[in-house]
């Protein structure tokens, strides 16, 4: 009895999710938008899902609406064609990174009219992502880096073909959270292959930091100390910032983990993904990372 009254308090506890869509290229294109209670014109966090998932899907799995809306954070969780952002990276099994599709175009429209409607604040927008989205995530603020105060990448590198034209418009905060031992998206660069499938080519984490320290106008960089909250893991986690730059630029790398949302879960096995960490999680550190920019 008790723990269904838990459970009960907790569902009447969490905010609303409103399932809306808007008309962008001639598709429609659904999201699912959590609004904090008594805030009006919140920050936004727009949130991109994976390869092969769904808002829906990633606002159960990584729980951070709670922790957001508490905070009072705004989210979306926008839906990409087919479950496959075109995130840039050319990948030969999906028509999603063909031209045809104009992700970028979707998520500027989508922002834009949430701002129109009064829902949000345009002037704090962050976007964050995990692996397809966080590449996506990369491409947003390679491509409209005047509409972002931030943004964090898990599991995610700079896809090789968007690289040469990685040029932000204007220096974004950002986070990277990557594992080093990911065997879907290479902390060091080279093919993705799933199921024995080449989805694409990233350059190295390294490389990525390197992009955007440039960006970000970076001059230096230095380890931070980090007491390992979860040793019982295996995932050692350590922290890095970069120095003199004119916005925020953070590594959060954790050795020896896989490929996922850390302190979600253990989503897959490991002989497919890995060791998802269990801390220090995404959505403690992406939430703080947002708060800093406020």
């Amino acid at each position: 009895m008790r723990r269904a009254f838990t459970i009960l308090f907790l569902l009447l506890l969490a905010p609303a999710a409103l399932a809306e869509s808007l008309q962008h290229d001639g598709r429609e294109r659904d999201y699912i938008l959590r609004l904090p209670e008594g805030v009006e014109r919140p920050p936004l966090i727009v949130v991109l899902h994976g390869g092969g998932g769904r808002g829906r899907q990633i606002d159960r799995h990584t729980g951070l609406t709670q922790a957001a809306v508490a905070r009072g954070f705004a989210l979306i969780y926008p839906d990409a064609i087919d479950r496959q952002w075109n995130d840039g990276r050319g990948d030969p099994q999906s028509v999603e990174h063909e031209a045809t599709v104009d992700d970028v175009g979707f998520l500027t429209a989508l922002i834009a009219d949430l701002g129109r409607r009064g829902l949000v604040d345009l002037e704090r927008v962050f976007v964050m992502g995990v692996s397809n989205g966080g590449m996506m995530t990369y491409r947003m603020i390679c491509e409209r880096a005047e509409l972002f105060t931030g943004a964090v990448a898990v599991v995610a590198n700079l896809p090789m073909d968007m690289a040469p034209r990685c040029n932000p418009g204007r220096a974004v905060p950002l986070m990277v959270l990557n594992a080093t031992a990911d065997p879907l998206v290479p902390y060091d660069g080279g093919e993705i292959v799933v199921f024995g499938l080449n989805r694409g080519t990233v350059i190295s984490t390294e490389a990525t930091l390197a992009r955007f320290a440039l960006a970000n106008g970076c001059s230096g960089r230095e380890a931070r100390m980090v007491e390992d909250p979860a040793p019982e893991d295996g995932v050692l986690p350590q922290h890095e910032v970069f120095t003199g730059c004119q916005a925020d630029l953070e590594l959060w790398r954790y050795v020896d983990g896989g490929h996922g949302w850390p302190g979600a879960g253990q989503y897959r096995a490991e002989s497919l993904v890995g060791v998802v960490a269990h801390k220090p999680t995404v959505n403690e550190l992406a939430l703080a990372f947002f708060r800093a920019q406020l």
